[in-house]
């Protein structure tokens, strides 16, 4: 009775793995892909000749329990294969799918390597030195006018060009003196303008209705150290490019430090290829495991209906054994009528001892009672079979 109770489980363990490789086959050969086939022979012609497989279930002399637990070892190593290789082929697909998405150039935030060209790049002046440094500004085409209009205005309050007075009215003695011309007390900020190098805009790239221009701002100014009282604070750099970055996208400018490793240009297409050939080496993997394991875990499986036949019709006629196993592939407009005749046929056998059809035969009406054991099941790309 625990071995029955046990088999009802496992069949459908087992049979749920057999889904789950039919799925993944198709998944990935796709419809046109060739059938799976079980012992060379397609899944119909080996149910309509199935025999008993001695030397894989070798039966003489063993519990029937040692027999179920060795299809189930076998299922659930397929099982855990079918996972890895699943996983895997995600994962590779993922990974296609990702730097593809990266050949959509997105000026905002597309490597420079993945649109640029070294020749491109030569063509143009890129600073970064101790006071300047050339970013780049993605302008959208519809503001493309007045951003050449006002560029040199952006961030007007940033830059700091107050100091001395270096013109004729220069006094070389007020050097040194603390009159708020020169050292600490100068009025650096006293008047302001924006970073931008005047003229420095040039047009490096256009993608769709988005313009890639390279500008030239100051970095920032240098404000001296000071001694208070018998303490020296040191001199430190007040920074304009964060500040810049902030008004450029107040006027719906993105602006970006430039980064470009020639060594990277063009290996976008590179990776697009690699991560093809990585994801049709998985694909062509899991296309032979597939075919190679189908027909083992098919197999198991009919095995295990065999079985748990076998237990249920000790179970209901007794010892010694002496009743016959069968396949039947029903037409299925008549499914009825072939049960009311096997019903009649095998009456005599009731004896008063009733027995509900298996609970898999969703959709009928398995509550009749009937004198002889029968599971249902379907097959993929055949009718339904009982036995």
């Amino acid at each position: 009775m625990a071995l029955s109770d046990d088999l009802t489980k496992i069949n459908v363990q087992v049979e749920n793995v057999v889904r789950k490789v039919e799925r993944q086959y198709a998944d990935v050969a796709g419809a046109d892909a060739e059938i799976l086939r079980v012992n060379d022979t397609n899944v119909e012609a080996y149910l309509r000749n199935f025999q008993w497989d001695y030397a894989r279930y070798r039966y003489q002399g063993r519990q029937l329990s040692d027999l179920v637990t060795q299809i189930q070892t076998m299922v659930a190593k397929v099982d855990e294969e079918l996972k890895k290789l699943s996983i895997s082929y995600g994962e590779k697909t993922q990974a296609l799918s990702a730097v593809q998405r990266k050949k959509t150039t997105n000026l905002i935030t597309s490597d420079f390597e993945d649109f640029l060209t070294p020749d491109q790049i030569n063509k143009h002046e890129f600073l970064n030195t101790e006071f300047l440094v050339t970013l780049v500004v993605i302008v959208p085409s519809a503001i493309e006018p007045d951003f050449l209009r006002t560029y040199e205005t952006i961030g007007s309050e940033i830059a700091a060009f107050g100091g001395p007075d270096w013109t004729s009215t220069f006094n070389p003695q007020g050097l040194g003196k603390d009159d708020g011309n020169f050292g600490p007390e100068c009025q650096r900020t006293s008047v302001k303008g924006s970073p931008v190098v005047p003229a420095s805009a040039v047009k490096v790239h256009q993608e769709g209705d988005t313009n890639l221009y390279t500008i030239t701002i100051l970095k920032g100014h240098y404000v001296a150290g000071v001694i208070e009282g018998n303490e020296f604070s040191p001199g430190h750099m007040v920074d304009y490019v964060e500040p810049f970055k902030v008004a450029a996208r107040e006027k719906r400018l993105t602006v970006r430090e430039f980064v470009f490793d020639p060594s990277k240009a063009g290996g976008l297409d590179q990776q697009i290829d690699h991560a093809k050939w990585e994801l049709q080496q998985v694909h062509t993997t899991i296309v032979r495991w597939c075919k190679a394991h189908y027909g083992e875990v098919y197999s198991g499986w009919v095995h295990l209906k065999v079985i748990r036949g076998f237990v249920e019709s000790v179970l209901r006629y007794g010892l010694p054994v002496d009743f016959l196993s069968v396949f039947i592939e029903p037409n299925m407009k008549r499914e009825k009528q072939l049960r009311t005749a096997l019903s009649k046929a095998m009456d005599h056998l009731h004896q008063g001892i009733a027995v509900e059809e298996d609970e898999e035969d969703a959709g009928d009406d398995n509550t009749d009672l009937l004198p002889y054991v029968c599971h249902k099941f379907s097959v993929v790309g055949a009718a339904g079979i009982s036995s």
